[in-house]
């Protein structure tokens, strides 16, 4: 595995982001997001989000009911595609990167609620 740690580019309605990941522990990663031309003064949005990898899973993956599974397991990796969801529904809590501030942290629950960490 890289050191390095990799940053993405996502374009939505316009605006460049970028983003990174990082794990915190084996059922949560961070997400976090600011705008591509980031000055110190810009606002980074921070998110927890729930995922449980398989392959850490992978024994219990294997005897969990099968019908359990999605009810128990958060397997749907951050894509470009998520990020833009995340992206869009920060904007519409009123996410304003450009104003700068502390970091917005948030919980980003079941693709649709947002808790304040």
């Amino acid at each position: 595995m890289s050191k390095t740690k990799k940053v993405r580019l996502l374009l939505v309605e316009g605006i460049a982001y970028v983003w990174r990941v990082k794990r915190l522990n084996p059922h949560t990663l961070l997400l976090r997001v600011w705008l591509a031309q980031r000055a110190n003064a810009r606002q980074e949005l921070q998110v927890h989000v729930r995922f449980d990898d398989p392959w850490l899973n992978y024994g219990l993956l294997l005897t969990a009911p099968p019908e359990r599974v999605a009810e128990v397991f958060a397997l749907e990796p951050l894509t470009p595609s998520r990020v833009r969801s995340v992206i869009l529904a920060a904007r519409k809590s009123g996410w304003q990167p450009e104003q700068g501030g502390k970091p917005l942290i948030f919980a980003w629950q079941d693709d649709a609620r947002w808790e304040v960490s």
